[in-house]
C-alpha cells in the first residue's frame, strides 16, 4: 500500500516537473519565433514580414496570462476563459446578428457566461451538461419573443447558436482543468491544436494542390489537414504521457480527435465571417483577427475531448 502511495506521488512530481518545462519550452519558442522574425525582417529587407512580426508579438501578448492563469489553478483558469468567452461573444454578436439586440436579451446572453463558468469550476457535470439548454430555451427564447416578435426564429437561433460556440463550448476548457492532472490535460489541448494550425499552414505551403473548402476557406488544403493530423498524432503520443496519464497509443488518438475537431471548428468560424462578408472575426489580436478566430479550432476540441478524458481516463 506504501509502495503504491510512493508510486503515485512520484508520477504527480514527474507531471508537476514536466508543466514546468511545457511552460520553459513554449517560451523558447516564443524567443525563437522572435529572433526569426527579426533576422528575415533584417536579412530579406524587400519581403514583407509585417504580418508575421504582428503575430508572434501578439502571441507574447496571449501566453504570459494564459500561464499565469495555468498556474494559479482551476479558480483563475475559468476566470480567465470566462473573459475569452465574454469578448468571443461580443464578436459573434457583432458579426452575426443583423440588428442591435434588445437590452435584456443581451445581458441575459451575457448573465449565461458566469453561470456556465461557476458550474463548471464547481465540477457538477449535470448542472453544467444542462445549464446551456435550459437558459437558452426559458430565458433567452422567452425574452426574445417578448422583445421582438419580427424576426424571432433568426434571433432567437442565431443567439444560441452564439452561446453554444462561444460559452458552452469554450467553458469545458475551464471544467477540463478541475480534473485530476487538469494543468496537463488544458496545456496538452492548447498545445496540440494551437501546433496543428502551424502544422497545417506548413504542410499546405509545402504539399498543398486539393482545396480543403474551395468556398469557405481557400487556402485550406486536403494534403495540409492530413499532414496537420499525421503532425498532431505524434505530437500527442509524445505528450500524453508527459503531461497527463495518457500512454503513447491514448495520446496519438487524442492528438488525432483535436486535429480534426479543429478543422470543424476553423471552417464553422470561416462559414460565418462569409455570410458576413468579413476576412476576420475582429481585430483585437494584431496578425491574427479577433478572438474568435483564434480559439476557433477549441470549439469543438475542447468539449470533445473532456468526454474523451473521461471515458480514456476512468476515474478521472
Amino acid at each position: 500500500m506504501a509502495s503504491l502511495s510512493t508510486k503515485a506521488v512520484n508520477t504527480s512530481v514527474s507531471l508537476n516537473s514536466n508543466i514546468w518545462i511545457a511552460y520553459g519550452c513554449i517560451v523558447a519558442v516564443l524567443l525563437a519565433g522572435t529572433g526569426v522574425t527579426g533576422y528575415l525582417s533584417r536579412a530579406f529587407p524587400r519581403r514583407d514580414y509585417s504580418d508575421l512580426c504582428l503575430r508572434v508579438r501578439t502571441w507574447w501578448l496571449i501566453v504570459p496570462p494564459l500561464i499565469v492563469a495555468l498556474s494559479l489553478g482551476s479558480a483563475a483558469l475559468a476566470t480567465l476563459f470566462s473573459l475569452v468567452s465574454v469578448l468571443a461573444l461580443r464578436e459573434f454578436i457583432v458579426l452575426a446578428c443583423d440588428r442591435p439586440l434588445p437590452g435584456l436579451v443581451a445581458a441575459a446572453a451575457y448573465c449565461a457566461i458566469p453561470i456556465q463558468y461557476l458550474l463548471a469550476y464547481g465540477g457538477n457535470d449535470h448542472g453544467h451538461a444542462a445549464a446551456f439548454p435550459l437558459w437558452c430555451l426559458v430565458i433567452v427564447g422567452v425574452l426574445v419573443a417578448s422583445a421582438n416578435s419580427i424576426g424571432f426564429l433568426r434571433t432567437a437561433g442565431v443567439l444560441c447558436f452564439g452561446l453554444l460556440l462561444t460559452v458552452f463550448s469554450l467553458s469545458y476548457i475551464a471544467r477540463l482543468g478541475t480534473l485530476a492532472e487538469g494543468t496537463g490535460l488544458v496545456i496538452f489541448l492548447l498545445m496540440i491544436t494551437q501546433l496543428n494550425d502551424v502544422a497545417q499552414y506548413v504542410w499546405g505551403k509545402l504539399l498543398g494542390r486539393t482545396a480543403l473548402a474551395p468556398t469557405l476557406s481557400p487556402n485550406k488544403t486536403r494534403e495540409g489537414m492530413l499532414g496537420g493530423i499525421i503532425t498532431s498524432a505524434l505530437l500527442g503520443a509524445a505528450l500524453g504521457p508527459l503531461l497527463a496519464h495518457f500512454d503513447p497509443l491514448s495520446g496519438a488518438l487524442s492528438g488525432i480527435l483535436l486535429a480534426s475537431s479543429g478543422v470543424a471548428g476553423d471552417l464553422t468560424v470561416s462559414a460565418i465571417k462569409r455570410d458576413s462578408g468579413v476576412k476576420d472575426a475582429g481585430k483585437l489580436l494584431p496578425g491574427h483577427g479577433g478572438l474568435l478566430d483564434r480559439v476557433d479550432s477549441l470549439i469543438y476540441a475542447a468539449p470533445l475531448f473532456f468526454y474523451g478524458t473521461r471515458a480514456w481516463g476512468g476515474t478521472l
